[in-house]
């Protein structure tokens, strides 16, 4: 199960952006929402930080 399941939240995705510029760009620009950790997080006027407590969270990292 999810964090967002388990906390009661659902979400439609209508749209994955894998790269993460191009996330924070759509976010800004009013398309969804986007989630980074606070260590990539990089601010902006439109982008508003919310913390998230008691949920089991994973970032992955790939090089080819």
């Amino acid at each position: 199960m999810s964090a967002l399941d388990q906390a009661g939240v659902k979400i439609r995705p209508v749209m994955e952006i894998k790269d993460r510029e191009a996330a924070r760009e759509a976010v800004i620009r009013g398309l969804g929402i986007g989630v980074v950790s606070e260590s990539e997080f990089a601010s902006h006027e439109r982008l508003k930080t919310l913390r998230v407590s008691n949920a089991r969270m994973h970032i992955y990292a790939y090089v080819a």
